[in-house]
């Protein structure tokens, strides 16, 4: 590469499938050259030609990384690696697997055909979107290769603490009463934590952090701007968003949100 900046981290543009709990970036080129320590695990798999990455001090070629959450990646280099970027809240109970196999390490490396089933998938990706459906099924196979087991079945959670999922799910982060909200669940503040926390795998605070990040991402595929976006889903102002943004997953929005590079596909199902 030369020394001349690029326009974007991804000048051949980007894909960005995201859903609740988790996030699926395509990239044909994605160059990464400022210190991140995301608060996701990040699975990184190249699909054309191995990248250089820099974690946690230690510069490695790779075909397939898993790196921890909070550890250091100082560096991305993937030129034409087609690389496939997900992001993993491995607090949650679906990603049980990744935690128990990222854990006491700073990250993994693995050969590519450790990832075989979700390759050719992948490729796809780069030549047409994928359906929603789709995105989660390869996130979920990702996952199973990586913990060499099945994703168990959702375990069952209290009305009472899905009702107050649901709240949080409806309103902006600033408006956040976690007292107020438990009451009307029925539940005492103190035992809507416990509860919370062990049913859904987060806590309270947390979980309405993660729901005001998906409320901004979707309100940026719209033509409001960030300011606007960023205050409808209760941040105090867009440098909060930004700050929030960029400590889950290590980027920052008004890259993410740059129509000329990126193309933001929603994918609830």
């Amino acid at each position: 590469m030369n020394s001349e900046p690029l326009p974007h981290p991804s000048p051949a543009g980007m894909t960005i499938y995201h859903w609740r709990h988790g996030l699926l970036l395509l990239a044909p080129t994605l160059v990464l050259e400022r210190t991140t320590t995301p608060l996701c695990a990040t699975l990184r798999l190249a699909c054309n030609k191995p990248y250089r990455i820099d974690v946690a001090g230690e510069e490695i070629t790779t075909w397939a990384s898993l790196v921890a959450p909070r550890v250091e990646r100082r560096k991305v280099i993937a030129v034409d690696s087609h690389v496939a970027l997900f992001y993993f809240p491995i607090e949650w109970p679906e990603y049980a697997g990744v935690q128990a196999a990222i854990a006491g390490k700073d990250w993994l490396n693995f050969e590519a055909s450790h990832f075989e089933s979700i390759i050719e998938t992948l490729r796809l990706g780069f030549r047409q979107s994928l359906d929603a459906a789709t995105v989660i099924d390869v996130a979920r196979k990702a996952v199973e290769a990586i913990s060499g087991s099945q994703i168990p079945a959702p375990v069952r959670v209290d009305a009472r603490i899905d009702a107050l999922r649901r709240h949080l799910d409806d309103t902006p982060l600033d408006e956040v009463d976690v007292g107020k909200m438990s009451l009307q669940v029925g539940l005492s503040a103190s035992r809507a934590r416990t509860l919370f926390k062990q049913q859904v795998g987060t806590t309270i605070q947390h979980y309405a952090r993660w729901a005001a990040i998906w409320k901004a991402i979707k309100g940026w595929s719209t033509d409001k701007t960030l300011t606007e976006v960023a205050v409808e889903a209760g941040f105090y102002d867009l440098a909060h968003a930004d700050h929030t943004f960029i400590e889950m997953f290590g980027i920052a929005p008004s890259l993410v949100v740059d129509q000329r590079f990126v193309k933001i596909m929603p994918c609830e199902i």
